[in-house]
Formats: C-alpha cells, sequence, structure tokens
C-alpha cells in the first residue's frame, strides 16, 4: 500500500506538469520526424558545413550525388568534395566575400566524387545564423550541371556550322525584318549587289526591286505575316543594272513568346531556267492540255485501224499502258468486236461518214466493261486524202453511277443524320446561315429546327452565362486559323435543366484552301458527366480511407500505451487515493477512443461493424451534455428528446458522432451572434408521396433526429456541396471539410436518410431519418469476472518500447514469465536458438525490417505448433482468416485492455 499524499493539490499538480511533458516531448518528436523527411526527400544535395568547413550533415541526394556515405562525409572536411586543395581554398574565398557583402553566394564550381570523377556544379550558399544573428555555419545547395554544359557546347557547335553554311552557300540567304530591311547576308548575296555589309546590312529590300514590282513585294510581306511562310519569284536589280528574277522560300522567326520578329529564307537566280521553261511550256501546253489532260478519252489509229496515238484518261478508262495500246487494232477493245471493224474499215474508206453520239461497249484490261459515248473525226493529209480517224471516248457509266451515288449518298445521309443521337449540322462560316440540322436538335434543345434555320445564331441564347464568352472565344479562333475544335459548354432547357453537350466543329474549304462551310456534331454528354462526377467522389472516398487508416493505426499504438498504462496504475492505487477516479476517467475516456478508432477503421473500409438494437434518445441526450461542455454559453440548447426508449439498429459511436458533428457545425453558424440549437427526436410514419423526398427510403415507420439552429443559414450553391468530402466553407485550419460526409455515412449505413434545409439569414435545419424497430436493447453485464492466468514463458515482439514495458508488466502480473524485444529480426534469432523455450509468441504486424506476419511465417518453419497471438490496429496485407490460413492462433485488434488481452493469451495457449 502506497502512503497518502500530504496534499491533494501537490498530486493534481504532478499530473499536470508530466501532461505538459508528454506533450512538449510528442510535439517535438513529430516536429523532428517531419524535418528530416522534408531533407531527405529533396532532389537536390544539400550540405550542412561549419564555420571551420567540416560537414555537419547532408541529405540523401548528396549522398547519391558524391557517391560517398554518410558516415564518410559527416565531421570530415569539404575539402575530399573539391578537385584539389586551390578549388577549396578558392571556393572559401569566395563564399567570405559573399557573406561579408550580406549576400548568398551563387557560383560555378568543379567538384569531385569518391572515385576521382570531376564534374561541374552550380552552388547556392547561404549563411546559418542563430537567433542572436551570430555565424553558426553555412548551408550550400547543390546541382550537377554536366548535361547543361554538355548542351552549351553543342548550342556553340552548331552556331559555328550554321554560320559556315550560311556564308558560304551558293544561294542568296538573308534575314530582314518585318519592314523588309536586311538584318544580316550571307556572301553570295554580297557578291550578288557588289555590296559589303556596311552597306547591305540595314538597306530596304525594296531598294532592289524595280518601282513597277514593289507593291508585290508589299504583298509579299502581306502573305507571309499571316501565314508564316511564303515562296515564289521576285523581280530585282542587278549589279549590272539589268533584271533578274530570284525564286524565294521564306520564314517566319518568332521570339520565345511565339511574336514574328524577323524573316529568314534564301533566294535563287532562275532567270535564265524560267526563260527555257517558258518558251518549252508554250510550245508544249496546247497538246498537254488538249491531249493528255483532256477530260475525255482520245485516240488515234492509221488507215489500217492500228493505234497510233491515246491520251492517259483513255488508258486510265480501260487500265492499260501505253504500250500494250499502241499499234493495236482499235477494235481488239470493243466487245462488239466484228460489227466495230467492218464500220471503222467502211469509215477509214469513205464509205461512211464519221459518226457523233455513238454508244459502244469497251472491255477493260480485267474483263470488266465500261459504255461509252464515242465521237469520231476523219484526219487527212496535205492532199486532204484520209490518213486515220480520231476519236474522244466519254465514260457514260460513270456519269450514270455518279447520279445513281448521289441519290443513294442523299438516302444515307437523311438516314444516318436523322437517326443518330447527335446533332449533325452544316452552316456558312460565319453561321450566317444554316444549310442543315438533324432532328435530334429538337429532342436535345427542345426547340424546333424551323426556328433555327430562320435564326441560325439563335441556340447562342440558351448557352449558360458562365460558358458563352469562352465558346465565342472558341469560334472566333476557329474563323481565324481555319482549324477542328472540340470544347464542352453546358446549356439551359426550358424546364431549367442543364444539359452538357459536347460540340466538335470542322472546316469545309474551297480549292484555295478558304473556309467556306461548317460543319459539326454535338453530343448529349450529361450522363457522362454524371458518371465522371461519380467516379471522382468514389476517389476522394478511396483516399479518405486511406487517410483515415493511417490514421488509425498511429492511434491505435499511443492508445493502447495510455490505457493499458492506467490499468497497471489502477492495480497499484488505492480505493482511498483521489488519483484512482482520475485514472478511471483516463480508462473510460480511451475505451470511448478505441470506440472512435474503430468508427474511423469502418469508415475507412478496414473494419466491419454490426448493427445492433440501441437506444438513440439515450445515445442523444449523452451526446448533448458533451455538447454543452463544447460550445459557447451563448449558444442556447433547447432539446425535446422523449424519456420512453425509442430504439433503432444502429452503433453508439456512429449515433454519438452523428450528434457532434451537427451540434458542431450549427453552434459554428452562429458564432459570434449566439442563438438557439434545436435538438429532438420524434416519431413520422412516411407514405409512398412523402418517402420520395428523401433517398433511397421506402414507406414506413421512422424516428427522426432533428437538428436545428438560429445562424447564418447556406446559400443554395453551398447547399448542393455540403456532403462532399473535403468541401469547407471556414476559414484556413478551423475546418477539414468531413463533418458532414462523415454524416452521410454513417446515415446510410444505418439504413437511414438525411435531408437539409437552409435560408440565408434564418438559419438552417437537418433532419436524419432512422428506420424504427421495437426490439429492446441487450442489457450489458456488469460482472466481469476474474481474469484467465497462467505461468508460461511468452515471447513480446513490438517495435514500440512503451508497448513492450506496458504489455510485459500486464502479463507478468497475471503469472506469465515475459521476454519482450523491439527487433523483430532479432526476435526471430532468439527463437532460433531456443525454440522450445518460449510457450507463446505475441507480435505486432507493422514493424520495420521484418513485419508481424512474415515473422510468424519463419517462426512456424522453425517450430510449426508454437502458438502465436499476432496483433494488429490496422492492416491492409492481413486479417484474422488469412491469419488462420497460415496457422496463427491467435489474432487481436489494438489497443488492448487488460481483461482483453488476458483472455486473447489464454485462448492462444489453450488452442481455443
Amino acid at each position: 500500500m502506497s502512503e497518502k499524499p500530504t496534499s491533494d493539490n501537490d498530486l493534481q499538480s504532478k499530473i499536470t506538469e508530466l501532461e505538459e511533458e508528454n506533450t512538449s516531448l510528442k510535439k517535438a518528436a513529430s516536429t523532428l520526424r517531419m524535418m528530416g523527411n522534408i531533407f531527405n526527400s529533396l532532389e537536390e544535395a544539400v550540405l550542412v558545413v561549419t564555420l571551420d568547413r567540416k560537414l555537419l550533415n547532408i541529405n540523401d541526394a548528396a549522398i547519391k550525388m558524391f557517391g560517398y556515405s554518410f558516415e564518410e562525409l559527416t565531421d570530415h572536411s569539404t575539402d575530399v568534395l573539391h578537385v584539389d586543395h586551390d578549388h577549396f581554398m578558392a571556393f572559401g574565398r569566395i563564399i567570405q566575400s559573399a557573406f561579408d557583402r550580406g549576400e548568398s553566394a551563387n557560383f560555378e564550381f568543379r567538384a569531385k566524387r569518391k572515385n576521382g570523377e570531376p564534374f561541374p556544379t552550380e552552388h547556392t550558399v547561404t549563411l546559418l545564423k542563430g537567433k542572436k544573428g551570430e555565424k553558426l555555419g553555412i548551408v550550400s545547395v547543390v546541382r550537377d550541371i554536366t548535361e547543361r554544359k554538355r548542351m552549351e557546347k553543342e548550342l556553340v557547335e552548331s552556331e559555328e556550322k550554321y554560320r559556315n553554311l550560311f556564308e558560304n552557300g551558293s544561294d542568296l540567304l538573308c534575314i530582314h525584318d518585318l519592314e523588309g530591311y536586311l538584318l544580316e547576308t550571307n556572301l553570295s548575296y554580297k557578291k550578288q549587289y557588289g555590296l559589303g555589309n556596311e552597306e547591305l546590312n540595314g538597306l530596304n529590300i525594296q531598294a532592289f526591286i524595280p518601282d513597277k514590282y514593289k507593291s508585290e513585294f508589299n504583298q509579299y510581306l502581306k502573305r507571309i505575316t499571316q501565314h508564316g511562310e511564303d515562296n515564289g519569284y521576285l523581280k530585282v536589280i542587278t549589279k549590272s543594272g539589268g533584271e533578274a528574277i530570284l525564286e524565294y522560300n521564306n520564314k517566319l522567326i518568332y521570339d520565345h513568346k511565339g511574336r514574328p520578329i524577323a524573316v529568314q529564307g534564301t533566294a535563287r537566280d532562275v532567270t535564265d531556267r524560267l526563260i527555257a521553261e517558258k518558251t518549252l511550256q508554250k510550245s508544249e501546253k496546247e497538246f498537254r492540255d488538249l491531249f493528255d489532260n483532256a477530260p475525255l478519252g482520245y485516240v488515234e489509229y492509221d488507215r489500217t485501224g492500228r493505234i497510233t496515238r491515246v491520251n492517259q484518261t483513255d488508258l486510265d478508262m480501260l487500265g492499260y499502258k501505253r504500250e500494250e495500246v499502241a499499234g493495236e487494232f482499235v477494235w481488239k477493245f470493243y466487245v462488239e468486236k466484228g460489227e466495230a471493224q467492218g464500220e471503222i474499215l467502211a469509215k477509214l474508206a469513205g464509205r461512211l461518214p464519221p459518226g457523233r453520239g455513238l454508244i459502244r461497249t469497251c472491255r477493260r484490261k480485267d474483263g470488266s466493261t465500261v459504255p461509252v459515248l464515242v465521237e469520231d473525226r476523219l484526219l487527212l493529209d496535205g492532199k486532204k486524202q484520209i490518213k486515220g480517224m480520231r476519236c474522244t471516248y466519254q465514260d457514260i457509266t460513270e456519269l450514270h453511277r455518279t447520279e445513281k451515288a448521289l441519290r443513294e449518298s442523299e438516302r444515307k445521309f437523311r438516314l444516318v443524320t436523322e437517326t443518330i443521337e447527335d446533332v449533325f449540322w452544316i452552316s456558312t462560316s460565319g453561321v450566317t446561315e444554316m444549310l442543315y440540322v438533324s432532328p435530334a436538335y429538337e429532342r436535345i434543345w427542345g426547340k424546333s429546327t424551323k426556328q433555327l434555320y430562320e435564326s441560325p445564331r439563335s441556340f447562342l441564347e440558351t448557352l449558360h452565362p458562365e460558358d458563352l464568352k469562352p465558346y465565342l472565344n472558341i469560334i472566333d479562333r476557329f474563323h481565324a486559323k481555319g482549324k477542328a475544335y472540340d470544347c464542352e459548354y453546358r446549356i439551359l432547357l426550358s424546364n431549367g435543366d442543364i444539359c452538357w453537350i459536347q460540340e466538335r466543329g470542322y472546316p469545309i474549304t474551297n480549292d484555295q484552301g478558304d473556309t467556306v462551310l461548317m460543319t459539326g456534331l454535338c453530343t448529349d454528354i450529361t450522363e457522362r458527366k454524371k458518371v465522371e462526377e461519380q467516379l471522382r467522389q468514389t476517389h476522394k472516398m478511396e483516399a479518405i480511407g486511406n487517410l483515415a487508416g493511417g490514421i488509425a493505426h498511429e492511434f491505435n499504438n499511443v492508445l493502447g500505451i495510455i490505457l493499458g498504462n492506467a490499468e497497471l496504475a489502477l492495480d497499484d492505487v488505492p480505493d482511498w487515493n483521489p488519483a484512482r477516479e482520475c485514472l478511471k476517467e483516463i480508462r473510460t475516456a480511451s475505451l470511448r477512443a478505441r470506440e472512435v478508432v474503430r468508427q474511423i477503421l469502418s469508415f475507412a473500409r478496414k473494419t466491419m461493424r454490426r448493427l445492433k438494437p440501441v437506444k438513440i434518445n439515450t445515445i442523444v441526450e449523452e451526446s448533448l451534455k458533451l455538447v454543452r461542455a463544447s460550445i459557447p454559453t451563448m449558444v442556447d440548447i433547447q432539446s425535446n428528446i422523449p424519456s420512453e426508449p425509442k430504439m433503432i439498429l444502429g452503433d453508439p459511436t456512429d449515433i454519438h458522432q452523428i450528434v457532434i458533428n451537427l451540434c458542431t457545425n450549427a453552434s459554428h453558424a452562429m458564432r459570434g451572434t449566439g442563438g438557439v440549437l434545436e435538438v429532438g427526436i420524434s416519431e413520422v410514419r412516411l407514405n409512398e408521396k412523402e418517402a420520395t423526398h428523401y433517398e433511397d427510403v421506402k414507406p414506413g415507420d421512422f424516428l427522426k433526429l432533428t437538428v436545428k439552429d438560429s445562424g447564418t443559414g447556406i446559400t443554395p450553391e453551398v447547399l448542393e456541396k455540403v456532403f462532399e468530402p473535403y468541401f469547407t466553407t471556414k476559414e484556413f485550419g478551423e475546418g477539414t471539410g468531413m463533418g458532414l460526409a462523415v454524416v452521410y455515412g454513417l446515415v446510410k449505413k444505418c439504413k437511414g436518410a438525411i435531408d437539409i434545409r437552409s435560408t440565408v439569414g434564418e438559419g438552417t435545419t437537418i433532419e436524419i431519418l432512422f428506420p424504427k424497430i421495437e426490439e429492446d436493447a441487450p442489457t450489458a453485464s456488469t460482472t466481469e469476472g476474474e481474469l484467465p492466468k497462467g505461468n508460461e514463458t511468452i515471447l513480446l515482439v513490438d517495435d514500440d518500447a512503451s508497448i513492450v514495458r506496458m504489455v510485459s508488466q500486464m502479463l507478468e502480473r497475471l503469472g506469465y514469465c515475459v521476454e519482450g524485444m523491439t527487433d523483430s529480426v532479432a526476435a526471430l534469432e532468439g527463437f532460433r536458438s531456443n525454440p522450445d523455450g518460449f510457450d507463446l509468441v505475441i507480435t505486432d504486424t507493422s514493424m520495420p525490417k521484418m513485419s508481424g506476419d512474415q515473422l510468424a511465417a519463419e517462426l512456424i518453419k522453425v517450430r510449426e505448433n508454437i502458438p502465436i497471438l499476432l496483433c494488429t490496429g490496422h492492416s491492409d496485407t492481413i486479417d484474422e482468416e488469412k491469419a488462420k490460413q497460415m496457422g496463427i492462433r491467435g489474432f487481436a485488434m489494438k489497443p488492448l485492455d487488460k481483461r482483453k488481452l488476458a483472455r486473447a493469451v489464454r485462448m492462444a495457449l489453450d488452442g481455443r
């Protein structure tokens, strides 16, 4: 028995002091871990150096850059990082000079890796000062600039090559500004005009152009400014005073912001070539145009009927090569060979006149046939004697096929555009006239196509005001560049609904490349947007689950230490000691916190909690007591809770959390002004019509929990998002955005429904419906019974030394002999050295080096029948079922109080 302290105040003061020290230690440890993680996660190398230039600390990036280990560099001089001692001394002088000026140093220097390899670096060095301004050391951020130096060298070499090509090219090369003034020319340009650099540079190109062609040069400047490039011919005055024709190919030069700043290009004197080409083209043009490029097939044959000349059109029509046709009898290619031969020979003999509009059938090389319209004329020599015949052939099948194809194409076009879900449209380039719009427009927009034909831009009236200007900007860019576009926007329907539209537009150009028509598709993507939003919500909830699981795991360890030590202290403190009541409160709070952690894990989808009959009115009353102590006294809480039991299927912790969250939010809405917070429970019966007001609710009997405040209220825009995870209107640091999202999830788990109504300036009302049940809540047993004990030897493994000490004391007080270890690898080696020396192994799951389930698997390899109790606060890799499959006897969730620990140990030892 311990002696009673002389003063209760002294004991209370001591407890407060210990709690404050514990809080400070936790904060310091948390800060140290956070700073260490940030320091080592930096991508750039960081060196912390003392004033005498010894390395005090380095991060992982510096270890990787220089090739040394942490131990090889710390407490050693930075001399080893320099290529030689002279560099080391010069480095120090530069730093000192910068610090004397009160500046940070930023410069390039050659460094050396552990393997002796030198490499260029860039340093940013900052003086590290204490609280009183005293110099403590320096911090140097080091960047490896080897790649940058290599690229700079390649750039210099590339520029030199370009300069040689530029100066020595045989073509005329120049760069001029956007008004035609020369900025740079090569040697060929200077030779062409007999001028030097100082005479050419700054001279406008128009000085070399005859007056009558100067307007062409101005047109050239406009074209290249608009299109970014231009090529063609330009007439100039030569050094001798004559005229020459230059063929040029020029492009715009842009600055880093994409703005045109100059023109670069090449030119070649093609005067002689063009004169020769023009003469040749003139002599060949008539024949080429009339023969090879004729729209009709053309054939000439001699008096015997043998083909002497044929154009490409005819060859393409029949599928032959020129050499396969030349010299053959013309009637060979007719289906009606005999009839055609007699007729042709009669015409060549002068017995029949040449004909017009004669329809024949020709056979192609592949065996197919084609009907043709034939017109023939006699060929006469200088003496007016017949020397042959010339004929034209028109494939009339193609004309018929084209007509049929057009009719079929139009039919298919109508069939497709009038049955597809999308709106297909064709309009003039400026949407001044709507040429076609499919009937789907009436279904999606709810307006007639007739109205759109009459007023082509009337659809703009339906665009959401926020989307109208961005859409018009897209259309403006389309008209400017003539490129296809793809955009999304909202339209407002006549019934007030919003419909999402995806529009894809395409230009229809003429032969000159000018956009003359627009066409496109409009697709209703409202449902797709809903699916995308649901997917985003799913991803948010998955992120919440991962976060909740991680928090619960860390908190379970801390909670286990608090709970275990409180129970150990209760065993040592007599009933008369006032501290015993404090310890009981700590134990009670710890058990409640354990339930909260389990709720977090359930929310994170890590554990499943079964619903059971509970008295909701009792739980709400208890929760309001806590609410009263945590919210300002200017908020008046008015409760209307019935005294008789009201039963639902739920979880007490869930109901408690719902009430706390709703009341906290309501209190925040009345912060600064005060107000009334009303909380009530009532019975309601919903019919079919009333049930439709709530989500996923069927008609029946319900208990309605109402939380109403007289606060500031919620705007309609915010009201739509209040149940979204992470959404909050509170100031930074005041809210997580998780309160109502958690409430929503807990209500859904209880098969309930939630509804929220609010008016700005008048307050907010939240109603929650829980299905009512008639069963009584089970009465918890108040007798705990004697704790099971034993005398076996237990190996306890946990990486937290505090937990090892606490659990060891619990087990030893139950009669067991305990060997505690914080290293799972060392524990395995100890077990291997004495496998029969332990009756039970208790291990945590989450440990460095080797996890608990891995340790258990290795222990079973050593001794197959060793009882193992696996403890976890949260694990993604193993659960109770997997543990049993591995041969692990016991599986327990942290934190364990003394009673649960005693039972779990006894059951594992007894094989139950």
